[in-house]
């Protein structure tokens, strides 16, 4: 038996690897089941030899999320006198660590606190190409200015 959502994901990752290439950032709007974090997957694990490539969930502690996405950027969670960064540190040592042609995905965008969401508005300005998955269009802050999918 075939899975109905395959023509729709595989056309859907074609659409985004396309706007990712165009350097444009993208809100994916899908239902629930129909595959999302599986295709936030299939995009990072396409783009992580062509360039710097994150992909986190925030999943209730600001302070975890960014260290996640510190881990992926082999960025040190202690300073020098061996005591957890900050979430402040975290952020400001992302920032310096990323790169002109970052890819940032983000599956459950919906999840993502307004601070989390700025921050992301600071990425983009920075030139990162930024890949939210959401199951509605919150149409606020960062979800105003992305192209989004469905």
């Amino acid at each position: 038996m075939t899975n109905p959502n395959t023509h729709f994901a595989s056309d859907l990752f074609t659409k985004v690897c396309q706007g990712i290439e165009q350097k444009i950032s993208i809100l994916v709007i899908g239902e629930a089941g129909m595959g999302m974090e599986e295709l936030a997957q299939q995009i990072h694990q396409s783009f992580l030899k062509q360039r710097q490539t994150i992909i986190a969930s925030y999943k209730g502690g600001r302070k975890t999320f960014f260290q996640n996405i510190a881990n992926q950027l082999n960025i040190p969670l202690t300073n020098e006198r061996d005591k957890f960064l900050t979430i402040e540190q975290l952020q400001t040592e992302i920032n310096l660590n990323l790169t002109r042609q970052a890819l940032l995905i983000f599956p459950h965008a919906e999840r993502l606190t307004p601070s989390i969401r700025f921050w992301i508005e600071e990425m983009i300005a920075k030139g990162a190409v930024i890949i939210l998955f959401a199951l509605k269009n919150l149409k606020k802050d960062i979800f105003l200015q992305m192209v989004d999918l469905e």
